[in-house]
């Protein structure tokens, strides 16, 4: 089945109509559409930011035309990643500022290691044993979209508990997911993927990934077990929580590993 214009990354029905009214009916005519007339018809004439994304969209019409990832260059911090490379992922209650699940997936090694705390006594000592674990092995810490949630999170819990937050700036933190799969920008866009989202689950399984049946299926469900957990814990609850925990992290290890693999070649 081709490819159809609410396929590609950014685009939903409305985006998908305007593009038909100016005569891009097809994902194909998009990739090989002349960007500066399109700008120029009269459907976008109003504006909604979705013109400046025309450029980052041809690149993802390419890919889903083609069914492969198209890559424009290599990115060298991917080989220069300073070890140990620890793929992390947390689990917290937002609202609540609390971090009771902390993952950890040693890239050399593939060994995960997982702490988990309900307690706000045991969230402080794990948080500050994280920061102590950056201060001793300044390791390469990456994450998906951790620059807007974990770092976030760890800023603010950092903030109640009186730990200053000056090493949050300082730490090697490689968002997976915004600093390469999806930059934003045409101008530091090196690899388009023919994903629908940007979700880990989804640009996953692009590499290959064949996600187990889980209890938990996403963050919204996790939260809400935990809040069970803590109003009466048991051990079930906790194990279904570090499974989720632990595909998350194996996500980014195995992207990692497949964005390195689609540029190596143009090194």
């Amino acid at each position: 089945m081709e490819p159809q214009l609410i396929d590609l990354p950014m685009v939903k029905e409305g985006r998908a109509q305007k593009l038909r009214s100016a005569g891009i009916d097809t994902v194909e005519k998009l990739w090989k559409a002349d960007l500066d007339a399109l700008a120029k018809h009269k459907v976008f004439e109003v504006d909604d930011g979705f013109v400046k994304q025309l450029h980052l969209l041809q690149g993802y019409a390419e890919a889903h035309a083609k069914g492969e990832a198209i890559v424009h260059a290599a990115d060298e911090r991917l080989w220069d990643l300073r070890e140990p490379i620890l793929h992390v992922d947390l689990e917290f209650d937002g609202p609540a500022i609390e971090i009771f699940l902390y993952g950890y997936l040693d890239h050399k090694s593939g060994k995960i290691e997982q702490w988990f705390d309900a307690s706000r006594s045991g969230q402080e000592s794990l948080l500050r044993r994280f920061h102590q674990r950056v201060k001793d092995e300044d390791p390469t810490l990456v994450t998906w979209g951790g620059d807007s949630s974990d770092i976030v999170q760890l800023r603010r819990a950092c903030e109640r508990y009186n730990i200053e937050t000056k090493w949050l700036k300082t730490a090697r933190w490689l968002d997976l997911q915004k600093d390469v799969v999806f930059t934003g920008s045409p101008e530091t866009q090196r690899l388009y993927l023919p994903v629908k989202n940007f979700s880990s689950d989804t640009v996953a399984k692009f590499f290959g990934y064949q996600k187990p049946r889980l209890r938990v299926k996403d963050g919204y469900q996790a939260l809400k077990m935990y809040q069970a957990y803590k109003r009466a814990p048991r051990e079930g609850i906790k194990l279904d929580l570090m499974e989720y925990n632990a595909e998350d992290i194996k996500h980014t290890a195995l992207i990692l590993d497949g964005v390195r693999k689609l540029m190596e070649k143009f090194r």
